[in-house]
């Protein structure tokens, strides 16, 4: 029993460790990946959809190229078009049947407000709320914004709103311990192949 004991309280030690040292060090890194302080405050289309029951990350990157050569990649989003530009074969894992494109498609550039984006093979979607041509694509206010820097350079800013997690003690515990670090590890990814596409053109 003693050995029982001892292997059960270093256990909890260990995850409590675990977890102060991701809260602690890793998460505030990752929720703001690449963003300014500014980037983090500015208004983005599709705010207004995000209820205060959500937890909100802002990730940016630079891309060298005009938001209108990034934009393409932006328009295809969703398995039923480009694919998510991330790791494919990670989310091929949960059954997601994921493809992204090598190039840009005409065919998928002329998203609107209402359609249909999913996540796997006819699993989980969202509908597009709010688009912009070359500027923003919103998915219930998760947001792929485009600022341009002088002639050809574009700050990509991601603004992703969570589940409804604060009225809910077992999806607050799920979100923050396995669905948020994976999703910054999807969604870093997404941000980068965006940007190695944009750039390759």
């Amino acid at each position: 029993m003693k050995q029982v004991s001892r292997f059960i309280k270093y256990t909890v030690i260990f995850y409590v460790f675990i977890a102060l040292l991701y809260w602690i060090l890793i998460r505030p890194v990752h929720i703001k990946w690449g963003a300014s302080i500014e980037e983090i405050n500015m208004k983005l289309p599709g705010d207004e959809l995000i209820s205060s029951n959500r937890i909100v990350s802002t990730r940016a990157i630079n891309i060298y190229a005009p938001k209108e050569q990034v934009w393409p990649w932006i328009a295809q989003t969703g398995q039923n078009r480009g694919g998510f530009n991330s790791y494919y074969w990670l989310e091929n894992l949960f059954g997601a049947k994921m493809v992204n494109a090598a190039t840009a498609h005409p065919e998928w550039q002329n998203s609107q407000p209402g359609d249909t984006v999913y996540y796997g093979k006819h699993e989980g979607y969202a509908l597009v709320s709010l688009v912009n041509v070359n500027e923003y694509y919103s998915l219930g206010g998760w947001t792929l914004y485009l600022l341009p820097v002088g002639a050809n350079n574009t700050r990509l800013i991601v603004r992703y709103p969570s589940m409804e997690v604060k009225q809910s003690r077992f999806k607050t515990v799920y979100y923050y311990g396995l669905f948020e670090p994976l999703h910054f590890i999807m969604e870093s990814g997404m941000m980068m192949g965006i940007k190695q596409s944009s750039e390759r053109q």
